[in-house]
């Protein structure tokens, strides 16, 4: 199975790398042709207007093309606080959301007690 893992912060840093040298296409590409996008860390800092942007168009050319694993210890209900404007918000939750199928772990956090 063709799959990418990804912190967040590090494929929006990545994207924004592909803005300044011309691959931000190819990168948009390489993704949408992943059968399992996995995005790990989410909503560890906000984002700003570029980024949600960036995300909503990785999210949009994925859209019924493969699946995307979303991994936060934020509660779904914090989630779209982290996108610094209200309409990059919406658009974006919606696609995280939509089709969606959402597992909350529940119990005392692993932080802090691994050896």
């Amino acid at each position: 199975m063709a799959k990418s893992v990804f912190q967040v912060r590090r494929l929006l840093d990545d994207l924004n790398i592909g803005h300044a040298d011309g691959g931000y296409q190819k990168q948009l590409l390489q993704l949408s042709k992943k059968e399992l996008l996995i995005l790990g860390d989410w909503g560890m800092g906000k984002l700003n207007t570029r980024q949600a942007s960036d995300l909503l168009e990785v999210m949009e050319d994925r859209y019924h093309r493969g699946n995307t694993e979303i991994g936060s210890q934020l509660p779904v209900s914090d989630w779209y606080k982290r996108v610094g404007n209200s309409t990059g918000a919406g658009a974006l939750m919606d696609r995280f959301l939509h089709n969606g199928h959402l597992v909350e772990l529940r119990g005392e956090s692993m932080n802090g007690t691994w050896p």
